[in-house]
């Protein structure tokens, strides 16, 4: 079994891996705040934030790898009028 890490699936990874830990960080909570948010609330918006960037990441990796539809394979052949 081959497995072959490319470079796009490595910057999907980095950047879902900070986005977690930007989302992470920015949730925390004051020390004086009233309401004090849990590390597991924590972690679930992290691990939600890096789920939608490897989502939209590879949405738009997909539009692009796919590239401009080929117009020669997009015409219909009609069939020869010999009447």
């Amino acid at each position: 079994m081959n497995l072959t890490i490319g470079l796009g699936t490595v910057l999907v990874v980095t950047f879902a891996a900070i986005a977690a830990v930007v989302v992470y960080r920015w949730t925390a909570p004051p020390a004086d705040a009233a309401h004090q948010t849990s590390k597991g609330e924590r972690l679930l918006w992290a691990l939600f934030a890096a789920a939608a960037v490897i989502e939209i990441v590879g949405y738009i990796g997909d539009r692009v790898a796919g590239g401009p539809a080929n117009p020669s394979s997009m015409i219909a052949e009609t069939p020869a009028n010999d009447s």
